[in-house]
């Protein structure tokens, strides 16, 4: 039997990510059956890049990787999905994929990365060069690229194999998740605010802090409404980006009815997405998601990815910037968006299948002779999304607490390692202000002692003045005795003589 890998970021806490992961399979799968392959011929099995754990990337403990190993062990084909699995600048997705492209080599097992994110390549960065190394180890089949067609490029240049500039598998969307499309009220029409996490737009270089962003979300509630929209905050299904929903609640008086926790799955995504008659989202998977179903959408930038988007479906005005925004400026663009929507752009969508296809058929069934299914064909027959299982929900749910708790007990081990620089810094502190006072008194004392000496130079100047004095007067009497001596010495002399 043949054995296919499939490696996204899927289980992560972003449902966005969760969204690629389900695609790709259901892709995989149809493409499994366009090459004629039987179920019982092949297995597909999907995990996640973090298989290569955290501590690894901390430590290179090679015992680290062991349940990687097992689970590669045998494989026929080592598929990354969708994913930013190049990320680099704050994250470590790089390292992981480079990891698992070391691992692959090792056990020759032949690569394709399909509709994957590019970060932006600087030649002189380690981490970069790390994945382009890890890139020439193995036998790499294909890779393709939802944007950064030209980063891809300079990763990959100079080798052999099949490359493309393809569409997010999310875009198929509405045929994957069609049983979860809710039908819009027609009596209500909602606004979607997807929210991103405090200090996303910083930690991305954009001079744009938590608070200024809380600013613009409640000011754009404020222009929905006065249009006649019902405004929702939302998230994607991130811990961090809650949290910052949460704290719109807590410190800005939201509405509790106005936020829409726990999506928690691509359903519950799908369904708070389709249920909307607009989308803003810094996030760039509910604009894909919202393309996909037909709903109209702006993105507010805080990643090159979300440009690159909105600039691929041919309205790169859609994609605005933080320098200047207000929530009238994004509501207007919304607006607009409404009287234009966007259709989905088939070719682009297809060649993110007919590309996968040729990859799987390169790379496990070599020499097989097929007949590649057309757009529509592909379309009716790919499976939807059967929901998330009891099993795989509490999985879910398991694994983005773990996260927060991490979260947490970084948040509180800083805390005690701050606690205890302060307390350091405070006894620092103590002892300098001890020392200055004791240098005080001293200085004090040097000054009472230098005023003495002072006086006693005063004392000293006043009684060598007077002493210079009497000196002169004696000298002065002496000098007058002398000279009286000398003059009766000489006239006794001068009698002697006569």
């Amino acid at each position: 039997m043949k054995k296919i890998l499939l490696l996204t970021n899927g289980d992560y806490d972003n449902v966005g990510d969760q969204m690629i992961e389900a695609c790709d399979v259901a892709l995989i799968r149809a493409a499994l059956k366009n090459l004629g392959a039987r179920e019982d011929e092949v297995s597909l099995q999907s995990r996640g890049v973090s298989l290569v754990p955290n501590e690894y990337v901390a430590t290179h403990d090679p015992t680290y990787l062991r349940e990687a190993e097992e689970v590669l062990k045998g494989t026929d084909l080592l598929l990354f999905g969708g994913a930013p699995v190049f990320n680099y600048r704050y994250e470590s997705f790089y390292e992981k994929t480079a990891t698992w492209l070391d691992l692959a080599a090792e056990n020759q097992v032949p690569v394709i990365f399909s509709a994957i994110g590019v970060e932006h390549f600087e030649e002189d960065n380690p981490k970069c060069r790390r994945i382009r190394e890890a890139l020439r180890k193995v036998d790499l089949i294909m890779a393709t690229t939802r944007d950064g067609q030209e980063q891809l490029q300079k990763y990959t240049e100079g080798l052999d194999m099949i490359r493309g500039n393809v569409a997010d598998p999310a875009v198929y969307t509405r045929e994957i998740f069609a049983p979860y499309v809710k039908r819009r009220d027609p009596e209500k029409k909602r606004v979607g605010i997807f929210l991103l996490r405090a200090n996303g737009f910083l930690d991305n270089g954009q001079d744009f802090d938590h608070e200024k962003a809380a600013g613009l979300w409640l000011e754009l509630m404020e222009e929905c409404e006065g249009k006649g929209f019902v405004p929702y905050l939302l998230t994607s299904g991130f811990a961090a980006d809650e949290a910052f929903m949460d704290y719109m609640i807590r410190h800005y008086h939201v509405p509790k009815e106005r936020c829409i926790f726990n999506i928690n799955t691509p359903e519950d995504l799908v369904e708070a997405i389709s249920g909307m008659d607009g989308i803003i989202s810094c996030r760039l998977h509910p604009g894909i998601l919202s393309y996909s179903l037909g709903i109209p959408a702006v993105g507010i930038r805080w990643n090159p990815k979300v440009d690159m988007f909105y600039h691929k479906i041919g309205h790169p005005e859609r994609a605005l910037k933080v320098e200047g925004i207000t929530g009238k400026m994004v509501l207007d663009h919304l607006l607009e968006a409404m009287e234009d929507i966007p259709q989905r752009d088939e070719d682009m969508a297809y060649e993110t299948y007919r590309t996968l296809v040729e990859g799987i058929q390169k790379a496990v069934y070599p020499g097989r002779q097929y007949r590649l299914w057309d757009f529509l064909e592909l379309t009716e027959r790919l499976e939807t999304y059967p929901g998330t299982g009891e099993e795989a929900f509490l999985q879910k749910l398991q694994g983005k607490f773990r996260r927060a708790y991490v979260t947490y007990n970084n948040a509180f081990y800083k805390g005690l390692k701050t606690r205890k620089q302060l307390q350091e810094i405070t006894e620092k502190a103590d002892s300098s202000h001890r020392h200055a006072l004791a240098l005080k008194e001293k200085n004090l004392q040097q000054q009472e002692k230098i005023e003495r000496l002072k006086q006693r130079n005063i004392e000293l100047k006043q009684e060598l003045q007077k002493n210079q004095e009497e000196l002169k007067r004696v000298y002065s009497q002496s000098f007058i005795e002398m000279v009286a001596n000398w003059s009766k010495g000489k006239d006794e002399y001068d009698k002697k003589q006569k």
